[in-house]
């Protein structure tokens, strides 16, 4: 493959990163800015109204399993298809119909989330090199929140002058768009077609002329020198499996936070800072924009700076964002910047985390859809909690200490996922 070939078949799978990445929040988000239309149209109770943003989290947790299946049966390049035609299909279904095709089509949008959740990890280490790892997890990181951004900036103008179906349902064409861009990438026949079961992951992608996988090395800092770098080292792999086990904490309690705080805060500005209804979804736009700082300042910093610094950083910035929410509304755009760079810092420190750690692509399927899965049987309480506290008090600061209180765990395990292993770096 020619240099010319090669630069612009790595433009195209950062595109593909993306676009796929911008169409798989931003459904779920975008729900939050004309939820009191949708309970008034559909005479939903705050309960019911939280459970169609805990829907597609609680399809993460559950389906989790049946994606890591599929994958390893028909490859990800067709999953990743399959998972744009799921989030077009059920942004359709979702727009269309009463409260029954309302909560049919959130189900498909979240079993085709999960498919694309566990399937990114995959993607990025199949398509890129190791020195472009960590760029590609940032631009995806950055491009979930930016699509969750441009959704909650255009949903209201777009409800109040077509009314809420027509603002959720035209997003369809973005998943459309994307999904054109990827059979662009991987050639059309490559993205529909399903992988013969007996092919590998790393198999496939050596059979399409992809960098195949390298293994890793552990750097570790003299504390924990008595941990060997041999994969196959019992010390190691005890090491492994514990910090496997507490990211995936950490992970469920960063989810749990990120989605109820998404789910609810346009209400929360609306009755804490007194913001009307379409500058109430434009505010909350921040806490999914200036992730960016986070997703992108990771990476960065990640060169210099121990990983158990950066988990201390990113807790003290979530912990802030609660505490000055329930206590000092008024700033409320000091909070929003620091709690989603926050949020855009620590998923794309775990996701770093989750891949380097994987030896393989197998591994790292492995890896993502043991972690997603366990960790969004977490995130999907948050929501229906919030939304049962606020019925229950009358109040948001009630609901806001349940996100703190989650928080507060996510900064004891994030910090021990990270401690005494200052780089993890992959051989070069």
């Amino acid at each position: 493959m020619s240099a010319r070939s090669r630069s612009l078949l790595f433009g195209l799978s950062l595109a593909s990163v993306i676009l796929v990445g911008s169409t798989m929040r931003s459904p779920i988000v975008g729900l939050s800015g004309v939820l009191e239309r949708i309970v008034a149209d559909l005479n939903l109770s705050a309960l019911v109204a939280g459970s169609l943003t805990t829907i597609p989290v609680l399809a993460f947790a559950v389906c989790t399993p049946i994606a890591a299946y599929l994958i390893r049966r028909t490859g990800y390049k067709f999953c990743i298809s399959l998972t744009l035609l799921g989030v077009a299909l059920g942004i359709v279904v979702r727009s269309i119909g009463s409260t029954p095709l309302v909560i049919l089509g959130t189900a498909l949008i979240g079993l085709a989330i999960t498919l694309g959740n566990v399937t990114m990890p995959v993607l990025i280490r199949a398509r890129f090199t190791l020195s472009q790892r960590a760029v590609a997890t940032a631009l995806y990181t950055t491009a979930l929140n930016m699509g969750a951004m441009l959704m909650l900036l255009t949903v209201v103008p777009l409800a109040n002058a077509l009314g809420w179906r027509w603002a959720l349902g035209l997003w369809a064409a973005h998943s459309l768009i994307a999904l054109a861009v990827w059979m662009t990438t991987v050639g059309v026949s490559d993205a529909l077609r399903v992988t013969h079961p007996a092919r590998t992951p790393v198999a496939a992608t050596a059979a399409a002329g992809d960098e195949p996988a390298q293994p890793i090395e552990v750097v570790r800092e003299a504390s924990d020198a008595m941990v060997g770098t041999d994969p196959t080292d019992p010390a190691y792999r005890k090491d492994l499996r514990f910090r496997l086990v507490i990211m995936t904490i950490a992970f469920g309690f960063q989810s749990f936070g990120y989605y109820s705080v998404t789910a609810w805060l346009p209400q929360i500005l609306g009755a804490k800072a007194g913001l009307a209804a379409e500058s109430a979804s434009s505010a909350a736009s921040v806490f999914q924009m200036t992730a960016v700082i986070g997703a992108f300042g990771i990476p960065l910093l990640a060169r210099r700076v121990k990983y158990s610094h950066l988990a201390l950083g990113l807790a003290t910035m979530w912990i802030t964002f609660a505490l000055g929410m329930l206590g000092a509304t008024s700033l409320w755009g000091i909070w929003l910047v620091l709690g989603g760079a926050a949020q855009g810092g620590t998923f794309t420190l775990i996701m770093i985390l989750m891949v380097q750690l994987a030896k393989n692509d197998a591994e790292a399927a492995k890896f993502s859809a043991t972690i997603q899965g366990i960790a969004y049987t977490v995130a999907a309480l948050g929501p229906t909690l919030l939304g049962f506290a606020f019925d229950k008090t009358g109040s948001w600061d009630a609901p806001l200490y349940l996100v703190l209180g989650a928080i507060s765990v996510l900064a004891v395990t994030l910090f021990l996922t990270t401690r005494d292993s200052a780089h993890i770096r992959y051989k070069k």
